[in-house]
Parts: structure tokens; sequence; C-alpha cells
């Protein structure tokens, strides 16, 4: 049976050998730009309308809201949050209570209830028990420049944005390598009430078989759908994870890890992640293609 895959982040190791001079020379014609790598990703087409939790089916075709415009939206009346020099505090409180009613998306404020799709979902079939197995990982908050870690929340992945090229790297000996340059934006939530939510680790959901992957601290949310081989062959493909939340503040939160090539490891890897705080209130395991909903994951 296949396993699920991980997105494994680390935090920044110190490298023995020859760390390389700053001076870069790029091999164009193995660049791989962020405009080629996004084209290949299949385009969404992002709700800006509240989704109706009372709903039996979602729409066709549905992603719910776009995490990464929602993020630029929060962050930039997070930056109009300060008191001005010349602004009286009764005339700042007025300024922020109307602040919180006016639209951030669409009709949508900061007291709505908000919808993103999963990125990191991984769905498995069981013919033999004829059960589709459908998890996602949680994943730490890095916050800062040097990827702190906030212990008190998880992060669920909603779209990942990435660029692979390389370069030629000189050492301070005058010794050159090819180094790959690994680049990657992610947009994501910060919850902090997930242990509210079941939590599964790997090695009791896949038992033995996942020894080999090497991690037994990994923590999922996960599905248990039962479901026939005719019918699971039609849907898994379709199969979508949707995070359903509340703004938490402050809205937005950010972070960032840097791994630094060496001649003995020439490997260079940078990612930014850009987090909108939420409450978790569900998630929604559906069919992207028809809108059927066929489970909810709530708070124990």
């Amino acid at each position: 049976m296949k396993l699920l895959y991980l997105f494994v982040f680390f935090v920044i190791p110190v490298f023995a050998g020859h760390s390389f001079a700053s001076d870069q020379t790029p091999i164009q014609e193995k660049s791989e730009g962020l405009a080629n790598t996004a084209a290949k990703v299949t385009e969404h087409i992002y709700s800006e309308n509240p989704l109706d939790l009372t709903i039996a089916t979602l729409p066709a075709n549905y992603h719910g809201h776009d995490p990464e415009d929602l993020y630029r939206r929060l962050n930039a009346r997070k930056g109009r949050e300060a008191i001005g020099e010349f602004e009286t505090t009764e005339a700042y409180r007025a300024r922020v209570q109307s602040e919180a009613t006016k639209p951030i998306l669409g009709t949508l404020n900061t007291s709505s209830i908000f919808a993103c799709e999963i990125a990191t979902r991984v769905a498995t079939y069981d013919a033999d028990r004829q059960v589709m197995h459908v998890t996602t990982s949680l994943f730490h908050v890095f916050e800062g420049l040097m990827g702190k870690a906030v212990k008190e929340k998880r992060s669920l992945v909603c779209k990942r944005i990435s660029k692979r090229d390389s370069y030629i790297g000189t050492n301070a000996y005058g010794a050159s390598v090819e180094v790959t340059k690994s680049t990657h934006y992610e947009y994501g939530l910060a919850v902090g009430n997930y242990f509210h939510f079941p939590i599964r680790k790997p090695l009791t959901y896949y038992g033995e078989q996942f020894k080999s992957l090497g991690s037994y601290e990994q923590e999922l949310f996960a599905f248990d759908l039962k479901m026939d081989p005719t019918t699971a062959m039609k849907t898994k493909e379709n199969l979508r994870l949707l995070a359903i939340f509340k703004l938490q503040p402050p809205f937005t939160l950010e972070g960032s890890l840097y791994l630094k090539p060496t001649f003995d490891s020439p490997l260079e890897y940078f990612t930014r992640y850009f987090y909108i705080n939420a409450e978790l209130l569900e998630i929604l395991l559906y069919d992207a293609k028809t809108g059927e909903i066929f489970d909810k994951l709530k708070p124990s």
C-alpha cells in the first residue's frame, strides 16, 4: 500500500566543510523560474463569497478562498492598525472599529467564516477493507527570520509555490561546484486550537510499515471512508480537504528557514512562510468535481 509523503522542514543545521563565497554565476540553461513552475500548477477559480455551512453539497469545482490573496489583504490591513502620530485615542478606536466591519475579500470581513483548501492531502485506498484513507500533515509554525518554532501552533499548508535553479559556487580556495537552489513560498493556516481535534500518529495509523519513513512524531488529521473499488477509482483524484476557520488576531504571521550551501553539501534551500492565524472550526472531506461532502472532522 502506498504511504503518505511528508513535506519535511529542518531547523538550520551546522555543516562541516568549506562555505561558498558570495559570488554566484547562474547556469541559465538549468534554471526553472517561478513563472515556469507556477504555469505547471492547475489554476483554481477561488470564491469571494461566504460559505454556507448548512448546505449538504458544495458548489462544483469549489476550492474555497485564495489563501495567498487573503493573506496579502490581511497583512495590508495589519499595517494600518498602528495609531497615527497625530491621531487621538478616541479617533484611533473609532477607525479600528470601522476597519473591522469593512470587507476584506468580496463581502467577507474579519468576523466572517473562511474556507481554504488544504494542499498537503494524501489519499490511499485499502482494497481489502474497501476503505479510502485521506490524511493531511500538521507542520510546525516558524516565526521570524531565523525560523523559531511556535510551540503552541501547528500549520496546515494551503498553497505552495516553488522554483528550482542552479549556479556555480566557489569557495575561498577557488574550488567550484554546481549548487542546487530551491526557493519556496508557502501560504498556510497557523492553528492554535489544533489539539482540540482528533490527531493520529502515522505509526499507529499505518502500522509497522511506517517505520521505514523514520518519523514517529508527525501528526495527522485523518479520514477513513468506506468506499467500493469502482467508486474509489472514480473519486480518488477529486478528493479534497477544506479547512473552515475564523480569523484570530493578529491576523498574519511570517517566518523563514534558510539552509546555506557548502562544498560538501551543495544545496541552498530557502522557504518563506506566510501564515493566517486561524481558529479551526472543522475540516470537510469532499469531491471537488461534484461538490459532494463525504465527511467532516470536528473538535472532540
